[in-house]
């Protein structure tokens, strides 16, 4: 379920999207990013103005944006022993919620290779995300730099068997390995 947000709190989402948009400032980095689907709540439409639209295909806009903001998912992300340097979206809020496949896929391939570059590894949140970047979406997998990771939803009930627990905790573990220096 999507929380619904104020106006207030609308008008800081929006205004944060604008100035990540013009900031000249370097983008956060560091060796581990985790890539997320995108901000669930229930706004109306977050559009940059048009001449800044072309930002949303810009890792450095993702980065200042940023994703997982205290709540459940980065709860449930640090229980599973996920600790990250950056965190970004693919996609940006709206109230629909829905999943876009084509708009995930066009911003996954314009930051694929300077993900790749930035970091020593790459986490990929949940199969939607990985498919974007056209990679196999079996959990617990590398390709390259990029590391398949259960998605925090909390719908999977695979997350709730014990043994496979174990398991996503050993891969954060070794995530962690990979990323460092």
């Amino acid at each position: 379920m999507a929380a619904t947000l104020s106006k207030a709190q609308k008008f800081l989402i929006q205004n944060a999207m604008i100035r990540a948009a013009t900031d000249a400032t370097p983008a956060p980095g560091g060796n581990l990013i985790v890539v997320g689907e995108r901000l669930n709540v229930e706004a109306d439409p977050f559009r940059l103005p048009p001449e800044l639209a072309p930002k949303e295909l810009d890792l450095d806009f993702l980065l200042k944006l940023g994703a997982f903001p205290p709540g459940p998912s980065r709860k449930r992300l640090r229980g599973l022993g996920l600790r990250w340097d950056a965190a970004i979206n693919l996609l940006l809020p709206d109230r629909s919620g829905r999943w876009e496949d084509a708009r995930a896929d066009e911003v996954a391939m314009a930051i694929m290779d300077p993900l790749r570059r930035r970091f020593r590894a790459v986490v990929l949140l949940g199969q939607r995300v990985t498919r974007a970047f056209q990679l196999p979406a079996e959990p617990l997998t590398w390709h390259g730099s990029f590391a398949v990771f259960p998605h925090p939803s909390g719908r999977s009930s695979t997350l709730r068997d014990p043994e496979y627990l174990k398991r996503v905790k050993s891969f954060a573990e070794e995530i962690h390995a990979r990323a460092a220096p």
